[in-house]
């Protein structure tokens, strides 16, 4: 089982920044809440093992634009009279 998730990316806008910068961010799986955010990008496969330990998972963004805490609020209304 995952019991965190680490994100990086080299274009992560998240509070404080003005424009998206290289980040990694902890996320703890069982809460899914952001646990920390280090400024500056560590690839896993770049021999960055500081976080790496059991149960943990990796994604790469790579040059994506990662937003944390970004909430999806779309929803759609629909009119059920006949």
């Amino acid at each position: 089982m995952v019991k965190k998730l680490i994100c990086t990316g080299r274009n992560v806008l998240y509070a404080g920044t003005a424009v998206p910068q290289p980040a990694t961010i902890t996320i703890n799986t069982e809460t899914g809440k952001i646990t920390d955010i280090h400024p500056n990008y560590q690839s896993r496969d770049a021999g960055h093992t500081s976080f790496d330990e059991d149960g943990t998972a990796w994604i790469d963004a790579g040059d994506r634009v990662v937003l944390p805490g970004l909430v999806e609020c779309v929803f759609s209304v629909s009119d059920e009279t006949g």
